[in-house]
């Protein structure tokens, strides 16, 4: 019977068969990311850690304010996360994605949707970054049309190819519909 934290790898020999298990993971006590928010819900959650320093990492999900009302929320701890601060809340927004660059630089993406005065209602991506790591945030500008962005991702590329060190954000862009057809 393997404990839970173990990996199992198979060594294959000539004519016999040998079990290998090492516990490469520590897993330490449960703690509550979302402490400065205790009190709402929290929705597809996803965390992220600094490839540079291990004790850097950010956590995001959507939080629903009530029946009708989902905001962003998005967390981060340098103390391998011991301890988490509530950084930036994205008002009105779902499907949250969060990624540390190589540089320690923290980003954070979501779509917010909008509804204008005809009640239809538009989502648009949202995408912030934090120079020092989580802890302020600006919103970055999206050159792109992004309207009906949905099941948005950001990735690192940490190849060591000519794009290292670019961030990606991809999603699935729904096909606008025309009206009155």
């Amino acid at each position: 019977m393997r404990r839970l934290g173990e990996s199992l790898a198979i060594v294959l020999g000539v004519g016999s068969i040998s079990l290998v298990t090492q516990n490469p993971y520590t897993v330490g006590p449960n703690v509550q990311i979302s402490v400065a928010q205790s009190s709402l819900q929290h929705y597809e959650t996803q965390i992220a850690v600094d490839p540079g320093r291990a004790d850097h990492l950010i956590a995001c999900a959507y939080v629903t304010r009530s029946a009708s009302v989902t905001d962003t929320a998005f967390y981060v701890s340098f103390d391998r996360g011991a301890t988490w601060s509530h950084t930036l809340t994205v008002p009105v927004g779902v499907d949250p994605s969060c990624q540390v660059g190589l540089r320690g630089e923290a980003f954070a993406a979501s779509i917010h949707d909008v509804t204008p005065p005809d009640g239809n209602s538009d989502s648009f991506l949202v995408v912030h970054r934090s120079a020092d790591g989580g802890r302020t945030w600006t919103a970055a500008r999206i050159a792109i049309d992004t309207r009906s962005v949905d099941r948005n991702y950001l990735t690192v590329d940490d190849s060591r190819g000519p794009r290292r060190g670019r961030i990606y954000e991809h999603g699935y862009l729904a096909a606008q519909q025309r009206r009155g057809w």
